[in-house]
């Protein structure tokens, strides 16, 4: 099934049927954008904005709960990265790395110390 969704949202993308993408993946676009409506989006086509794809999938993999969106101000994201981890890991592999995982945060605007823990 995932294949399949896949390949008609890549078909969506390249006919640029945004209106469509919207009605099959509502969720993903109204959390890329912070909309709440159809209108919303419809008003962000017409002022000239584009959706963009790669973009998209970011969002597409984290609303289906294939990666982890951490956004840039974000913060204090310990809880939510466990909790990501956990469900991949084994609890042995998580313990091992369980040092590396306290006080993660995120502020693009500051010093952050995510990348360099999980490198």
């Amino acid at each position: 099934m995932k294949s399949n969704e896949r390949q008609y949202i890549y078909t969506l993308f390249n006919a640029e049927n945004f209106s469509k993408l919207y009605q099959v993946q509502t969720e993903v676009i109204q959390q890329m954008l912070s909309l709440d409506t159809q209108e919303e989006f419809e008003d962000f086509l017409e002022s000239g904005d584009s959706l963009e794809e790669d973009v998209f999938w970011l969002h597409y993999t984290a609303v289906h709960d294939e990666s982890l969106l951490i956004g840039g101000y974000e913060e204090g994201v310990t809880p939510k990265v466990t909790d990501f981890l956990k469900q991949r890991f084994p609890e042995a592999l998580l313990f091992a790395i369980q040092e590396h995982l306290q006080s993660l945060y995120v502020n693009i605007d500051a010093e952050d110390n995510l990348e360099e823990n999980i490198v």
